[in-house]
């Protein structure tokens, strides 16, 4: 295989390097004398032939000097004679001459053969000037000069040619991504760069005087009206009859010409800077050139063609194209490193470098280079952030028990049970009962219990306390503990270091078990309350609150509870010990109940764990308070489950019966304005209703237990993953808007953070909590991972489709004043 270099010249002036691999017939086989070649060469002159038919004559033509001969008489009306030359066809036609592909006969190439098509002085001193500075370039983007013959006409000089279109031809056929199209520019830059520094200036660059090659590279022709550096404004122009130099004027295309060029004045290298400035305009938006000075359009323009950081860009531009040449960029180099910088997604020197343009540009760079890095640095932080708003807003889930959450009855002391002690209805037959005597209520509450002995009830617990001893009212109240098969729990207002409640030690002897009131009462949500499991002071065993304590005597009869904080696993532990064990039994229950835990809250001096609704004297400073939350149930349900007092001491045995079988009963008051609690949605309940709903929800395993951090961050963690890694497998869309990512990003992300506040504050289903999780960890990380992908695929998504350019009619290549529709 033979490797040939050939050259095509395309609509323009001049054009651009091809290379070809091929295995070429020899000129016998191609001779002139058969048909088939006849007819071929005839198509050809005729331009009737395309594609591979095309370049099968032009190879023929090139390696047969026969078939040439034969060509030039079947064209010798059309084209001039050129020595050396056979001219195959017209391809442009210029402001100084006509532009043909020939084929050398010696070299066997086609190169570009551009002809003089007017003998004027003016004329003919442009075209020798162009020849003499393209002589000058040798670069890969800039065509090559050949041969010329400037002294007698025919005018002439030949450059390589290239096989290719005119680039805005290219950019209306081809899909061409934003990247590519300042990729374009930037290397059309450098070449204008390196003849500058050749001492030649362009002074006409436009999309018609740019060829892009097969392989996609830009090649600069037509020379035409360029200036060397530094040359007074008068030299390049026509004699005069005086012998003077006159003013050229104003040359170039209109929309690419500089305004100083445009006037006239002498040119540098920032006239064709200008020009790079509009090319660059029309590049990315395919609008025509001469609106890149419409300053107050310009960024809308490239906003609405959804440029990538449009700012940037328009500072470029406009820099560019500002009507003082000593505002633009100095040289091409600038331009090419303020290109490179904004695909880069560093700072541009066009714009001011403000604080927050360099953080939000550094940000983005960081985006685009470590794209997957960040990516699993949201996701992590994400799920950071948002575990830790679960945890520290003590998300919980109800924890459904084995058994039914209705176990427990109230028995109420109300305005109407005084009205009958006053009237005789109850009690008439205990001596020193006294309705406005409350101690003396211990005897009827011993008749209480007498009463509900029928029933045998799971537990007795009164919400009451009886500090100090009453001997002649303390025994009947004994009398009806021991008349009960039931355990029977009292409440304690105050104990000393050591865990010992301030109790009629009569009362504490008899009953079963005593437990803390500290039990109210902060309704942290609508429908919960914030209650005391058990205090810890001192090095003693916790202090159980009322409820704990009569759900452990329920538990396990016979036995004494224990009580352990696991701070660690946020759990309260109920051990169980034997209180009189036989010999040989064991006096430790190997089984322990465990009640769930939000929290652990140790209280500082002058300190209250819920609010002033706490008496300062029920706790100390340093006790430890093991809290939870239960859900507090309307009062028309608790209404059906409470019976007034006066009526179970009236009622018959077998109603009694009835009402507390195998029921856990909590005695309390409910006297208005005594004891009586408002909550959020306006609803009261007495403080009675607190004990006997977090010990119904106790013996029903009905907890409220806070999630542990370990599984709120396998959760968010994995769910936040899930986000993450479906936003990376998405398929890559050509056109994401990155201001539509951003309002996604800055809508979605709050939202997801503040559903999963609310969801950790209201929630208490276990299939609301887990979906709560799921949905605010996928909404979360899945929109701020969607907009660090964006951000980093900017560039590759701005492509502007082929459809979007609009329809451009052909202009020549012009040396003369005209204004072009690019």
């Amino acid at each position: 295989m033979q490797r040939c270099r050939y050259h095509a010249a395309g609509k323009a002036a001049c054009g651009l390097v091809l290379f070809r691999r091929g295995a070429f017939m020899s000129a016998a086989a191609f001779g002139p004398e058969s048909d088939p070649q006849r007819d071929l060469l005839s198509a050809l002159a005729a331009g009737e032939l395309s594609g591979e038919a095309h370049r099968r004559a032009i190879r023929l033509l090139e390696q047969s000097e026969s078939s040439r001969a034969a060509y030039r008489a079947l064209t010798a009306e059309r084209f001039p004679d050129v020595p050396n030359y056979t001219i195959v066809e017209q391809v442009g036609k210029g402001g100084f001459g006509v532009v043909y592909r020939a084929i050398h006969h010696a070299k066997q190439r086609c190169e570009a053969l551009k002809v003089l098509f007017s003998r004027t002085p003016l004329l003919a001193a442009y075209f020798q000037n162009e020849v003499h500075l393209v002589a000058r370039l040798q670069h890969p983007h800039i065509a090559t000069l050949y041969e010329a013959q400037l002294a007698t006409p025919p005018l002439y000089y030949t450059m390589e040619f290239v096989e290719g279109v005119r680039l805005n031809e290219h950019l209306r056929r081809h899909d061409v991504s934003l990247a590519e199209r300042i990729g374009l520019v930037a290397t059309v830059a450098r070449a204008i760069g390196y003849a500058h520094a050749q001492g030649v200036v362009h002074r006409d660059l436009k999309p018609q005087n740019i060829l892009i090659a097969a392989d996609g590279s830009p090649h600069i022709v037509d020379f035409g009206i360029a200036k060397r550096l530094g040359l007074d404004e008068g030299a390049a122009g026509e004699a005069d009859e005086g012998g003077g130099r006159r003013r050229e004027g104003a040359i170039g295309t209109l929309g690419y010409i500089a305004p100083e060029q445009t006037a006239g004045k002498a040119v540098d290298a920032r006239a064709d800077v200008y020009a790079l400035g509009a090319l660059l305009f029309h590049c990315v938006t395919g609008e025509p050139a001469r609106q890149a000075r419409q300053s107050q359009r310009l960024l809308k323009r490239l906003r609405k063609r959804r440029i990538t950081r449009p700012r940037d860009l328009a500072a470029i531009i406009a820099r560019c194209v500002e009507p003082d040449p000593d505002r633009r960029y100095a040289t091409c180099v600038e331009l090419v490193a303020d290109l490179g910088r904004y695909l880069a997604g560093d700072p541009v020197h066009a714009r001011r470098a403000s604080p927050v343009y360099r953080a939000a540009r550094m940000s983005s760079l960081v985006l685009r280079r470590y794209p997957l890095p960040v990516r699993a640095v949201i996701v992590a932080t994400v799920a950071v952030v948002m575990t830790a708003v679960y945890w520290m807003n003590e998300a919980r889930a109800t924890a459904g028990g084995t058994a039914p959450a209705d176990q427990t009855r109230i028995i109420a002391f109300r305005p109407s049970t005084l009205e009958a002690i006053r009237a005789g209805r109850i009690g008439a037959d205990l001596p020193g009962l006294n309705a406005d005597r409350p101690k003396s209520f211990r005897m009827l509450h011993g008749r209480l219990m007498e009463r509900l002995a029928v029933a045998e009830p799971r537990v007795i617990v009164w919400d009451y306390w009886a500090e100090d001893a009453q001997p002649e009212y303390d025994d009947a109240f004994v009398r009806g503990v021991q008349a009960l098969r039931a355990p029977v729990v009292i409440g304690a207002r105050r104990f000393d270091l050591n865990g010992r409640p301030a109790l009629s030690e009569t009362i504490r002897r008899a009953v079963s078990a005593c437990g803390s009131i500290v039990s109210i009462k902060s309704e942290f949500a609508p429908g919960e309350l914030e209650v005391v499991y058990c205090i810890e002071r001192g090095n003693g065993s916790p202090i159980p609150s009322l409820p704990v304590a009569a759900y452990a005597a329920a538990r396990r009869r016979g036995w004494e509870p224990v009580l352990e904080l696991d701070a660690p696993r946020l759990e309260l532990q109920v051990r169980y010990v034997r209180r009189r064990p036989a010999e040989g039994e064991p006096s430790l229950l190997k089984q322990a109940d465990t009640i769930p835990l939000l929290r652990i809250n140790e209280l500082k001096a002058g300190g209250q764990p819920f609010g002033p609704s706490l008496a300062r004297d029920d706790l100390r400073p340093g006790d430890r308070l093991g809290q939870g939350r239960v859900r507090i149930r309307p009062s028309a349900w608790w209404q059906a489950r409470t019976v007034a007092y006066e009526d179970v001491l009236g009622a018959a045995p077998e109603q009694v019966d009835e009402w507390f079988r195998d029921r856990a009963v909590v005695i309390g008051n409910q006297i208005p304005g005594k004891d009586e609690h408002r909550l959020m949605n306006g609803e009261r309940i007495f403080g009675c209703q607190v004990p006997a709903e977090t010990l119904d929800a106790l013996l029903s395993g009905s907890f409220l237990p806070r999630l542990s951090a370990g599984e709120l961050a396998a959760r968010v963690v994995l769910w936040c993953l899930l986000a993450g890694l479906a936003i990376s497998l998405m398929p890559q869309r050509k056109a994401r808007p990155v201001h539509f990512a951003g309002a996604a990003c800055a809508l979605l992300a709050p939202l997801g953070f503040a559903a999963a506040l609310f969801a950790a504050l209201f929630l208490k289903e276990g299939w609301q909590i887990e979906a709560a999780i799921a949905l605010t960890s996928l909404v979360t990380a899945g929109s701020l991972t969607l907009w660090a992908r964006t951000v980093s695929e900017r560039p590759l998504q701005l492509a502007l489709s082929a459809d979007e350019q609009p329809e451009r009619q052909s202009t020549v290549s012009s040396t003369l004043l005209a204004e072009t529709t690019a």
